[in-house]
């Protein structure tokens, strides 16, 4: 009899054991695309937003970009990439926009993105970007679909600089900035 309660006891421990574990897992976050843009735009017309798409609890793509108020991308606008080259010639920003992406596919977090040299402002405004998004990952965990695009609203340090001079690049007004932190000059339209 003592044998058989004893089993009994044991059986009954080993079930609790078994369904604690298994019930402390979270669920996970739905596979789909996930978006974070800013309320709104720079003071120069540009609204920064960036798109993952997450495939088994791992983000698989990443698309960071800024679009102006007629839905034109930043990395397409052909007046903003050559007032761009003019100021900033060592690196063009679709390779700024490239290497802060593959930073953040790579770590899966924003801890191992850099501070793109020429490019502080966008690199701020990726990892807030970014850090709301993980949060709205970590969030849906357990929903059934992502959710929508989050709206976030800009930091004081997010894609603004303090030094501005004016410039006219192809007929078109366009700005010069002088990041204050690292001296480096970006150009704005």
């Amino acid at each position: 009899m003592k044998k058989i309660l004893m089993r009994f006891v044991i059986g009954i421990v080993t079930v609790l054991l078994l369904s604690g574990v298994s019930g402390c897992s979270p669920a996970p976050a739905p596979d789909g695309t996930y978006t974070a843009e800013y309320q709104e735009p720079d003071t120069y017309g540009w609204t920064a937003f960036l798109t993952v798409v997450l495939t088994e609890g791992k983000i698989t793509s990443v698309e960071f970009n800024e679009k102006n108020a007629e839905g034109v991308l930043k990395s397409e606008d052909t007046a903003y990439q050559s007032a761009w080259q003019a100021v900033n010639a060592a690196i063009s920003s679709e390779q700024v926009y490239s290497k802060l992406e593959t930073q953040f596919k790579t770590w899966q977090n924003t801890d191992g993105v850099d501070t793109v040299t020429g490019a502080t402002a966008s690199s701020r405004a990726f990892r807030e970007l970014a850090d709301a998004l993980l949060k709205q990952i970590e969030n849906s965990a357990g929903e059934e679909t992502p959710p929508g695009t989050i709206l976030v609203p800009r930091s004081e340090s997010a894609g603004e600089s303090e030094a501005v001079q004016e410039n006219s690049v192809d007929d078109q007004s366009a700005v010069s900035q002088t990041d204050a932190d690292t001296g480096t000059t970006s150009i704005a339209q």
